[in-house]
């Protein structure tokens, strides 16, 4: 999300250790709670029966006045947990007045988001700070099935992420700058030092060159995709591009085959 500019370098190496990942507590205004009581979306959740349990949850800095919501973990409530994300996530993009960090509430408080995409979450908004003192803030990094990282960054469903004529397609200006960010942040991960600041704080080890995930935009074709997909080959690190609209087909079918196959 942000680059910040800090401290001289030297006087990092002198000052007290950051902590590399703190969750940043959300305004008030746009708490999870805030979201759910949409008035769509609470006719959709009264026709789901979804009476569900919340838990709260205070992330590690807050003041504790400010608090998003969880599920709470209990294996009965999974379905209900995942069909609600859906539609909260369709309500979501369907409003143009949604903000870039009411998505960051949402997929920070929904799990099932991040795992029908085959994701676990290993810190909401991580606080990486970088050789040159910079401080690093992407959305999300996130660990994958074999146990490599990955970063997430998240912007608004635009209605376009390409231009240009059929012979010379770019993407969107405010998919590119996206990209450069992403690659910003990646370059945290080059340096030996501060991954083995991260690996110790984590407890995992962590590994040059994380795969970037930039969730933005919208389906609009088929064709559009198989161009996203060529210009994704030409970056110079592993990147991913997710619409929203796909990142909710994953999740219904997810849904599907964790619930539907062989019903009825």
């Amino acid at each position: 999300t942000d680059a910040v500019a800090g401290p001289n370098p030297a006087e990092v190496q002198h000052a007290s250790p950051t902590p590399p990942f703190l969750f940043r507590t959300p305004p008030t205004t746009l708490s999870h709670t805030h979201i759910c009581e949409g008035s769509s979306v609470r006719g959709h959740v009264e026709r789901l029966s979804t009476s569900v349990a919340m838990c709260p949850r205070s992330p590690s800095g807050s003041s504790g006045t400010d608090r998003t919501f969880r599920l709470c973990n209990n294996p009965a409530m999974e379905r209900r947990e995942l069909e609600l994300a859906i539609v909260e996530l369709e309500e979501l993009i369907e409003d143009p007045a949604s903000a870039e960090s009411q998505f960051q509430i949402f997929f920070g408080t929904r799990s099932a988001a991040f795992e029908s995409l085959g994701f676990e979450t290993v810190a909401a908004q991580p606080r990486l700070r970088a050789a040159d003192g910079r401080l690093l803030i992407p959305d999300f990094l996130l660990r994958l099935s074999d146990g490599a990282l990955a970063l997430l960054d998240l912007k608004r469903p635009q209605p376009k992420l390409l231009r240009g004529s059929d012979h010379r397609v770019q993407f969107q200006a405010h998919v590119q700058s996206g990209i450069t960010q992403l690659n910003d942040y990646a370059n945290y991960f080059d340096d030996s030092a501060s991954r083995a600041r991260l690996s110790s704080d984590l407890g995992i080890e962590v590994f040059p060159r994380p795969d970037l995930h930039l969730v933005i935009g919208r389906t609009t074709s088929t064709e559009q995709r198989a161009v996203v997909r060529q210009l994704e080959l030409n970056q110079s690190r592993r990147l991913t591009i997710h619409t929203f609209d796909e990142i909710l087909s994953e999740m219904r079918a997810f849904h599907r085959r964790a619930f539907e196959h062989g019903a009825g």
